[in-house]
This record gives structure tokens, C-alpha cells and sequence, in this order.
């Protein structure tokens, strides 16, 4: 596959409606300016106010009322589930979502299981796997869907007594997560998700290597369905820092590797900041889509990366960080 260049996926004019609907809600994201602004406020109060003079304007009228913040995400991610679902000819866009939902539920779950503490966090109340699986602080095996069962087997079997286990259940999930999007992208034969996921894949693969090299973690885990086969991202995990960076420079990637940082630590960061830009780039790519499913999931990615973002400035708001620390989080 062309690492630079695709073709879209085909015209389907059965997403002419829906796709006009989606185009019309992506005006409504909010631009660089505006959560600039959100981060610049000087407090939470002048962050919800920020907040109401935009699209959330009828959620804040809300959070007034009853709501939470963490509610109120909640709210947003309700209707536009709904609305995306209903806009879908394929039903198996929801596949998508509760794959997302699902995947993200476990991972809270295993880390209040790995540090024995009751589970207190907030779920997402969508998906297929919920607090029903628990029962006394334990897991309910015969209550977990089958094609989750893998997950909960490897934490039983190989993370609960890991004593870096939290990284491992975050890597044992995504790669689970990876995976599966990327089959169900070539169940659906869309061109464009197949690069977007092998470009995610490989650039995460990249990050997973150098930061072992950094942080000096023994064990990671090596997503498949990158451009480099398996194989050869074995070969390199026993590599140095510089050995692994070369290999993705001349990879196609020398404008996410700025060489001229030599300190391990901050080229990491750089590089961080550089990937999810470039991740962003091919979803700008989706415009270019007339009409299809990838204009829906695209949509749905763009409007969860707002949500996290909103996220991160109110936790930070609380905490009372400075606009530049927020920044760098960001």
C-alpha cells in the first residue's frame, strides 16, 4: 500500500442524505480559535461560560439544571450515536461505535480490578459489556460476550500480578481495538479506512518502540495490520533508540522524527504531537468522499477527539494548570 497517496472509496449514493447531514454537522466542531479560547479562560466558571457561546450551548442550558460535566459528554455522545445510526444504511456502523465504547469500559474496569480498589469511574452507558460483569469486585466470566473473553483471559493469566500492568491492559486493549477495526474496515471494503488504520497501526508501533527504548519497559505488545510485517517489528524491538527512528525515517515518516532533537525524552513528546496531527491529516482526507460510510465514522472520530479535548481542559480547569500546561496536554 502507498504510504503518501489513496483513492477514495467509490461513490455510493446511498449516503447522499446522510453525508449532506454529516457535512452540515461539521461546521458545528469547534476550531482551533474557539478551544483556544476555552483554554485561555481563567477559570471553570468562565469555561462553561466559553462553552455556551458554542454548539453546546442547549447542553450547558442543561448542566445548569441537574447534569455533571462527565454527564453532559455523555449526553452529547447519546445523540450522536442516535443520530448517526439512524443516518447509516449499514447497521454495521454500531459495530464501530460499541467496539470503541466496549473496549474503553474494560480498560477502566481491569485497572480498578489490577489496583483492588472499588470501581468508581463513569462508564459509557452504551456498548455490549457494563458493571454487570462484576459481582463482589470480581468478574463474572460467564457474563462477558464471547468475543471480549480473550481480553479477560490474558489480564487473569498474564497482567494481574504484572507489575507494570496498567500499561499492559491499556496495550492488550488497544490492540484487541486495532485490530477489530481494522478487520471490520475490510468487511466493508473501504479503501480509505484501510489506510487511515495501517497509518494509525504503524505510527503507533513506532511510538510503542521508542518509548520502550525510553522508559526501558521489558515487554510490549505489536499491533499487526501496520505497513511492517511482524516480523520485522520484532527484529527492531531489539534495537537502539536511533537504530528504530532510522528505520521509520526511511519509512516514509522523517517529518514526524525531527533527528535534530537528541534528547529521547523530547523527541518522544515531539513526535507524539506530530502523530496525531498527521493521523488528523487523513481524516481530512474524507472530504474528498462524496458520499459513503467514512463519511460517518470519520465524523464520529473528529466529534470524540472534541470530547476528549473538553474533557482535558475541564479536569485541568479543576486542577488549577496554567494555559501553557493545558496546552501541552492538549
Amino acid at each position: 500500500m502507498n504510504r503518501e497517496f489513496f483513492i477514495p472509496s467509490s461513490f455510493n449514493s446511498k449516503y447522499a442524505y446522510a453525508s449532506g447531514r454529516v457535512r452540515a454537522l461539521e461546521t458545528k466542531l469547534l476550531d482551533q480559535q474557539k478551544i483556544t479560547k476555552l483554554v485561555v479562560t481563567e477559570n471553570i466558571e468562565h469555561f462553561f461560560g466559553e462553552l455556551s457561546d458554542s454548539p453546546y450551548k442547549n447542553y450547558m442550558e442543561k448542566l445548569e439544571k441537574s447534569l455533571s460535566f462527565e454527564d453532559l459528554l455523555f449526553e452529547v455522545y447519546n445523540d450522536l450515536i442516535d443520530e448517526l445510526t439512524k443516518l447509516s444504511y449499514e447497521k454495521k456502523i454500531a459495530q464501530f461505535f460499541d467496539l470503541y465504547f466496549d473496549t474503553y469500559n474494560i480498560k477502566m474496569m481491569l485497572k480498578h480490578l489490577y489496583y483492588k480498589k472499588p470501581y468508581r469511574e463513569k462508564l459509557f452507558p452504551y456498548g455490549n459489556i457494563g458493571k454487570e460483569i462484576f459481582k463482589d469486585d470480581s468478574i463474572v466470566m460467564e457474563r462477558i460476550p464471547n468475543i471480549y473473553l480473550p481480553i479477560f483471559e490474558k489480564y487473569e493469566e498474564d497482567i494481574k500480578e504484572n507489575k507494570n500492568g496498567e500499561l499492559v491492559i491499556n496495550e492488550v486493549v488497544d490492540k484487541y481495538y486495532y485490530e477489530e477495526i481494522s478487520r471490520e474496515a475490510r468487511e466493508i471494503r473501504s479503501e480509505y479506512l484501510i489506510f487511515l488504520n495501517t497509518h494509525n497501526i504503524e505510527l503507533i508501533n513506532c511510538y510503542t518502540l521508542l518509548r520502550s527504548k525510553v522508559f526501558g519497559f521489558p515487554h510490549i505488545i505489536l499491533l499487526r495490520d501496520g505497513f511492517t510485517d511482524i516480523k520485522e517489528l520484532t527484529r527492531l524491538k531489539d534495537q537502539n533508540f536511533d537504530e528504530i527512528m532510522k528505520y521509520f525515517i526511511h519509512s516514509g515518516y522523517e517529518k514526524l522524527l525531527d533527528s535534530r532533537i537528541k534528547e529521547p525524552l523530547e523527541l518522544l513528546k515531539n513526535f507524539t504531537i506530530k502523530k496525531n496531527q498527521y493521523i488528523n491529516g487523513i481524516y481530512d482526507y474524507s472530504k474528498y468522499i462524496t458520499m459513503g460510510i467514512e463519511v460517518l465514522i470519520i465524523y464520529f472520530y473528529e466529534k470524540r477527539e472534541e470530547l476528549n479535548i473538553l474533557r482535558k481542559i475541564f479536569l485541568s480547569k479543576l486542577r488549577n494548570l496554567s494555559s501553557k500546561e493545558i496546552m501541552e496536554l492538549l
